[in-house]
Order: C-alpha cells, then sequence, then structure tokens
C-alpha cells in the first residue's frame, strides 16, 4: 500500500525523511522519495487560492461590477497560486495515486487549508491521517509519527480556516472595488477596505487626533530637600489626579511653609518580587525586536521561520506564552545544555545553584492554556552562534534569555516608602534595595520594564505622568534613614507640571494594541468579547501570523506615515475612516473580528457550519452594497486635508498644503506665521517658542514678536537657523555662586561623575539621556547642585 505524506515546505519534508523513513533516495521538485520507499510531497506554503472574479465572468475584470457575492453562488473555484501551477499538477497526481495520505503540514488552521484544499482539488477519497507535531527536532518527529491522528480531529480546523478565508476575500473585494471606483478622486490611487485592515487604520487615526485635541492641564507638587543624619534626601508632596494643588500660589506658600521645618520621618519597608517575563511568543518577540533593534514587524516573523528551519527554535507562528505540562520535566536538560551560550554561562559562573536546580513554576506548564502550539522555546538543538547571522544571533539570545530567565528565581527587593509630615501634608520619598536579582541577573531591568511601561500606555494622559513618576521614584537609591529619625527642610519649591497626552503609537506599539485590543474601547460586551476568557487569552484583531503583513499594508496603502518611530495618518487614511465610518461602520470596528472570530472557533468545535458562515457574510455584502449604491454618496478622497478634529476649525483652504521651500508664510485667516524646521531641530523650535500646528503639520509662530525674533535670527545665521532661547526663558547668572540658575522648569546643566549619581538624584537632579549630562530644572535644585558640581561648559539646553 503506497502512503503519501504531504508537507508543507521542503525543510519539513526531508526531516521527516531523514528521521522516518532513512533520508531521500531521490528528489524532484516537489517530490521526494525516501530510502524506505516512502513518498513526500511539498506546497511551499499555500499552493491553492481562490479564483479571480473574472475567472467567473469575463465582465468581472472592470471593477465597476461590485457584487463578488453573486459570482460564487453556486460555488468557490481555487486556482494554482501564481508561479505554482506546475507543482500542483504533480503534487495532484502523487495525491490520485495514492492509497493513503498523512496530512505532514504546519500544525494549524492555515495548515490544515494548505492540506485539504489540494487534497480536495485533486479529488482524492483514500483515507487520511494527521501527523500533528510542534517543532522539527528527532524526539519530536519521532513522537508525532507514533501517534498519528485521525483526519477528522483535526479536519474542522480547515473548514473554519476556508470559511475564514471565502468570508475576508468577498468582503474585501466588494468594498475595496465599491470605494475605489466610486470614492477615489480620478487618478487617485485605489482604496483598499480590509477587515483587520480598517480597523487598524482607525486606531490609529484615532490616537492621532486625540493628540491633537488634547489640551494639556497645569498643576503643581512641592519638592523639599531634607537633610538628614545619613545624608540629603528629597521628598514631594504630590497631590493624587482627583485633588492636584491647580494654584500655583498655594503650591508656592505650602512650600515657604515647610522651608526649615523638622519632621520625624516615618520609614516602611515592604518585601516584593515579581515573577520572570513570559515565554516566547510571536507577537512579544515583535515588540522585544522593535524595542531592542528597531526592526519592522515583518522582520522578526521572517527570521523566527528561519530558526525553526534550522531545528533551533520550536514553531514560530503562537501567541501562546505557556508550555505544556510534560515539558517541566524536560526543562532541567534544556537548561543545561543552554549553558555553554555566553550570557547563560556568565549567570552560572556567577550563581552555580539556579543552573543545578532550576525553578519549575507549574502556572507556565499550563495545558489548559495551550493554543494550536506552545510558546517558543529553544530545542535540544543548541545553535552555534557563528554560524548564524547577526541578526539570527540576536533573536535566538533573545528567546533563551526568555526561556533560561523561567527557570531562575524571582527578582526580590525591599520597597521602601519614607514620609515626612510637613504643614500637616505628606512629604514622599519612594525607593527600593535590591535583595535578590533572580533572572534579572539575564534581562536587564529597563528590557522588563518595557512590559509595565506597554501597559501604562494604555491609560489616559493623567494617569501615565503619575505613574511615570511613581516608577522613577521606586528606582531611586534611599539613603540607609531609620524610622523616627528627625528631618531638616533646607530647600522647598513649588514645581509646575502639565499632563500630557498619550503617545503616538509606533509599529511595536501597534501590534501590542492589536493584541489587547480590548483596553482601547469602552464597550463593555465588545471588552469582554475582545478580551478573551481570561487576561492569557486575549483574541485581539489579527494574529501572530498576520499582524505584520497588515500593519506594513496599511503603510503601502499610503494611509499612515511615520515620523520618526511615531505613526500618524495621513490625510487619505484619515478621510477614509470617516467615509468607511459613515457607510460601513462595522469595517472600521474591532468588534467585527470578533464576532468572526467567534464563529470560527464555533467551528473549529463542532458547534458551527462553515457554509453557513459563508452564506450569511454574502447576504449581508449584498444587502449593504445595495443600501451604498441607493444612498449615491459622491465624496471623493485623493490626498486632500484631513477632516478637521472635534472642537477644532479647519484650517483655511490650502493654508495646510503650502509649500515648505520659502522661510515662512502667513494665513491671513489665522494670523499664523509659519516656519520650515528640520524634524531634528524639533526642541530647538519649542525652545524658541514655536508651537506646532497638527493638521497643518508645520511649526508656527504665536506672536507677531516671537515671528520677527526669529526672522531675524535666519537672515543672520542662514533660512534655517533658529534662536538659542526666548529671551523671556534664559538663564541668569546667581550672583552668590558664579553658576547659572534659571526660570522654573529651564534646565541648568553641571559635570556630574558616574560614582555621584546618587546625590545628584537626592538634590533632585535629572538625567539627560541625550546629552548625557545631569540638570536642575528649577533655581533652588540649580543653587544647590552647584555647591556639589562644576557646572557643565556647554551651558543649559533650552526646550
Amino acid at each position: 500500500m503506497s502512503v503519501l505524506w504531504v508537507c508543507e515546505k521542503y525543510s519539513a519534508a526531508a526531516d521527516i525523511a531523514r528521521v522516518l523513513f532513512g533520508g531521500i533516495a531521490s528528489h524532484g521538485s516537489p517530490v521526494i522519495e525516501t530510502k524506505k520507499g516512502t513518498r513526500l510531497v511539498y506546497t511551499t506554503g499555500h499552493a491553492i487560492e481562490p479564483a479571480p472574479p473574472e475567472a467567473y465572468d469575463p465582465a468581472y475584470k472592470s471593477w465597476e461590477h461590485q457584487d463578488i457575492a453573486a459570482l460564487v453562488r453556486e460555488g468557490f473555484r481555487l486556482v494554482p497560486a501564481p508561479g505554482k501551477a506546475g507543482a500542483v499538477a504533480k503534487i495532484e497526481r502523487e495525491i490520485r495515486n495514492a492509497d493513503e495520505i498523512v496530512v505532514a503540514t504546519d500544525a494549524g488552521r492555515e495548515g490544515e487549508m494548505i492540506a485539504w484544499e489540494i487534497i480536495e482539488r485533486a479529488g482524492s477519497r483514500v483515507p487520511v491521517r494527521r501527523f500533528w507535531a510542534s517543532a522539527l527536532t528527532y524526539n519530536a518527529l519521532r513522537k508525532a509519527a507514533a501517534d498519528l491522528l485521525p483526519a477528522d480531529r483535526k479536519l474542522p480546523l480547515y473548514h473554519a480556516g476556508r470559511a475564514r478565508s471565502r468570508a475576508d476575500w468577498i468582503e474585501g473585494l466588494t468594498y475595496t472595488r465599491y470605494f475605489s471606483r466610486t470614492h477615489t478622486a480620478p487618478r487617485a490611487k485605489p482604496l483598499s477596505v480590509g477587515r483587520v485592515l480598517s480597523a487598524v487604520t482607525a486606531l490609529i487615526d484615532d490616537r492621532c487626533r486625540e493628540i491633537a485635541d488634547f489640551v494639556p492641564q497645569t498643576y503643581f507638587e512641592v519638592a523639599a530637600m531634607l537633610d538628614t543624619a545619613h545624608g540629603p534626601l528629597r521628598v514631594v508632596y504630590r497631590p493624587p489626579a482627583d485633588r492636584r494643588l491647580e494654584d500655583g500660589a498655594e503650591a508656592q506658600a505650602i512650600a515657604d511653609r515647610v522651608r526649615g521645618q523638622t519632621a520625624s520621618l516615618a520609614v516602611k519597608s515592604t518585601p516584593k518580587s515579581t515573577r520572570p517575563v513570559d515565554f516566547m511568543s510571536t507577537s512579544l518577540a515583535q515588540k522585544r525586536a522593535f524595542a531592542l533593534w528597531k526592526w519592522k514587524p515583518d522582520r522578526t516573523p521572517e527570521l523566527l521561520q528561519k530558526l525553526y528551519e534550522a531545528k533551533l527554535t520550536t514553531y514560530p507562528r503562537t501567541e501562546c506564552v505557556y508550555l505544556s505540562s510534560d515539558h517541566g520535566a524536560e526543562m532541567p536538560a534544556l537548561m543545561k545544555r543552554l549553558v555553554v551560550l555566553p550570557e547563560v554561562a556568565a549567570v552560572a559562573s556567577q550563581h552555580p545553584a539556579w543552573i543545578e536546580n532550576p525553578v519549575i513554576r507549574p502556572a507556565s506548564y499550563d495545558d489548559a492554556k495551550l493554543t494550536d502550539h506552545h510558546a517558543i522555546i529553544p530545542t535540544e538543538q543548541v545553535a552555534e552562534l557563528g554560524q548564524l547571522t547577526p541578526d539570527e544571533a540576536k533573536l535566538y539570545q533573545l528567546i533563551v534569555r526568555h526561556t533560561v530567565a523561567n527557570l531562575l528565581p524571582d527578582f526580590r527587593y525591599d520597597s521602601t516608602t519614607v514620609t515626612a509630615e510637613l504643614d500637616g501634608k505628606p512629604f514622599i520619598a519612594r525607593g527600593r534595595t535590591v535583595r535578590e536579582l533572580g533572572w534579572r541577573a539575564l534581562i536587564g531591568e529597563d528590557q522588563a520594564d518595557q512590559e509595565v511601561r506597554r501597559a501604562r500606555k494604555r491609560k489616559k494622559a493623567a494617569d501615565d505622568q503619575a505613574e511615570d513618576q511613581e516608577e522613577e521614584d521606586q528606582a531611586a537609591q534611599l539613603p540607609p534613614v531609620e524610622d523616627g529619625e528627625p528631618a531638616t527642610v533646607t530647600v522647598a519649591n513649588a514645581a509646575t507640571k502639565q499632563t500630557k497626552p498619550p503617545a503616538y503609537f509606533t509599529q511595536a506599539s501597534l501590534l501590542d494594541a492589536m493584541v489587547n485590543i480590548d483596553l482601547y474601547i469602552d464597550d463593555p460586551r465588545a471588552k469582554a468579547v475582545l478580551g478573551g476568557p481570561t487576561a492569557d487569552q486575549k483574541r485581539g484583531i489579527g494574529t501572530g501570523a498576520t499582524r505584520a503583513n497588515i500593519i506594513k499594508t496599511v503603510f503601502e496603502r499610503g494611509y499612515v506615515e511615520e515620523h520618526g518611530t511615531a505613526i500618524h495618518t495621513t490625510a487619505r487614511g484619515s478621510a477614509f475612516v470617516g467615509l468607511a465610518r459613515h457607510l460601513v461602520p462595522w469595517m472600521v470596528n474591532p468588534i467585527h473580528s470578533v464576532e468572526q472570530e467567534e464563529a470560527l472557533q464555533a467551528i473549529e468545535a463542532g458547534r458551527g457550519d462553515d457554509a453557513a458562515y459563508v452564506a450569511e457574510v454574502m447576504q449581508r455584502t449584498q444587502e449593504t452594497l445595495a443600501k451604498l449604491k441607493a444612498a449615491g454618496d459622491s465624496t471623493r478622497i485623493e490626498d486632500a486635508p484631513a477632516p478637521p478634529s472635534k472642537g477644532r476649525q479647519a484650517p483655511a483652504k490650502g493654508s495646510a498644503r503650502r509649500s515648505t521651500a520659502t522661510a515662512a508664510a502667513t494665513t491671513e485667516e489665522t494670523k499664523k506665521v509659519y516656519f520650515s524646521v528640520p524634524y531634528e531641530k524639533r526642541d530647538e523650535a519649542r525652545a524658541a517658542g514655536l508651537k506646532w500646528d497638527s493638521e497643518a503639520r508645520k511649526w508656527y509662530a504665536p506672536s507677531p514678536e516671537i515671528a520677527e525674533r526669529i526672522k531675524k535670527a535666519r537672515q543672520a545665521d542662514g533660512d534655517r537657523a533658529l534662536p538659542a532661547a526666548s529671551p523671556s526663558r534664559s538663564p541668569t547668572p546667581n550672583t552668590a555662586t558664579g553658576a547659572r540658575s534659571a526660570p522654573d522648569g529651564e534646565r541648568v546643566y553641571f559635570q556630574v561623575a558616574f560614582a555621584q549619581k546618587d546625590q545628584a538624584k537626592a538634590l533632585g537632579m535629572r538625567f539627560d539621556g541625550d546629552r548625557k549630562l545631569w540638570f536642575a530644572a528649577s533655581p533652588e535644585v540649580a543653587a544647590a547642585a552647584s555647591a556639589a558640581f562644576p557646572a557643565a561648559p556647554s551651558g543649559p539646553d533650552h526646550g
């Protein structure tokens, strides 16, 4: 009896031939004959795809014809993917000649589709079994071969994948054709409409509008420098957001009253610990790679696939961050294998007991939380780093760090809060003392805290700033003061603060938003659906295998653009979102994706029918198309200015698109004087008093005096020169010390040795990562700093 194995790619077929059938006897793409006589074929991904509309009806070559559902009422047609017709013919011939088939494509919904589409197209009716392996290692392949599954165990995955493919094909082609023919201006690019693509574009546009509409609120904090027996200690009176100090005079009065007061310190230390970062998933790898190396999201899956095919890591397309219960017994041996790698060896040399007795946390080995694939971990075949490309080596070591970190002890520390009761108000300092580095000996604090910062940036701006400051305080090193110790206020001042808008999306935070989309919406039902049954099983929009390509497509369609790493919607993208919200609102609503996923999961579980689901999509799409045509909306989109944000007036016609070749341009309607400023000089622009017009996308002078001063600077020093700082904000000499001081909010820089950083923190100074210098931002702190450190020769840097 002849048995044919259907694989997804040559590398997998070759490994199966080597491990199970003695190796390759002959190979003629895409067919392999093994030394034991078993034959294998490989498809090289999706070999079959939906036939184009014109294959059903030649008239549909014109996009004037948009009723795609009408074409497929009698059935869908599949054709070989471009360049694969010859391979498909050979595979189908092998399928028809086989007495039994083993499906050995990748384990998952897409793998089922790849195999079954070509099996059904070949018309085969022979018995089929399923080979289900999450890795291409010797042990994983042998184990899967010994436990072949009945085909019907995984066949529902194919039905779900087929339903998703057909539904997206119908909706995407219908609405893309309609929008492109009806709502694009002459000679403008087509408007692509897609279930996830449209929702992601709307998410970005909403964030850009939120930032443009944001009005900062000024508030005040009171900082005091205490003289203690163990050194200076900086404490701050920072009321919660709902009781902020909004009156500067009141804040200054508090500062004046506490100056010179003595208080008894209340010191409280609480032991705390944090668990390691998660095992690696596809999206987590993408976010980490962007944060560390600024890789585009599509770069990481490409390298994950190469590591998988090299048998160095497990299956690369998974959103699961858990391992199976069986893995727990295997991890100590894996840990000992990985110790040959430099980073793991460094930890082992300092903490050998951690390697000999790895920590197995049961919560990380949970069969109930597994999806089609477990988390990405290294295989028992340890890489020779010199044999990898530099990027492959970096990504491989990142996966190793996440894996080994999960086998190390918790990070343990004491969280300390020091409170001084002054003027009846709590002035507080926070810090921590590390007790055991644990897993952070392998993954540094900055990298680990990306998870904390990622979650915080989803919240409101006011909360962002409070939590940013609290986290910074927690990391501070405090002098070893004791409970009940007296302390006297030597310096006190009121500091002016402002709330900040939320951050623009980057490619990394956008990936995170797609996974955690429930945190960006307000509807309770939608949050419950999108969030999944638990925090560890969020559905999000898109999948780990598709999200990177969706982000890439949003850029390619001209809907968004990057300013540095910040993603902005273009005028075209913003106009598209507005029109789609008006005409097909569900296409820009993330809940549409999740409702589809619920239907697909029901199909996978045997509770739904894929044909019925597709029929429902067809009917809805036809009804919607008829309504759109009847409504006769004539809006046309090209690269026009974006619709005005709520509460803002649109810029006068032509003002937002005026050439930036000249140094300045004035609009009579707004009385703004615009200036051309290179992106890298944005801080200088702020310091000179310019403001950013988010609709015109230009810098402007808010007063005639600032405009005139900048014009004079440009006449003297060049077309793009900017004054060093506004005259009203220039620092003035401190006659008592000879050092510079500055108005509140300005920076005075000092030379601080690395060993003196704790003293600088205690004085209230902060570090400028761009200039690599410590600075004081208030006259009081500058005065205290000038007594301890020499001034930096370059002087203050405003803005």
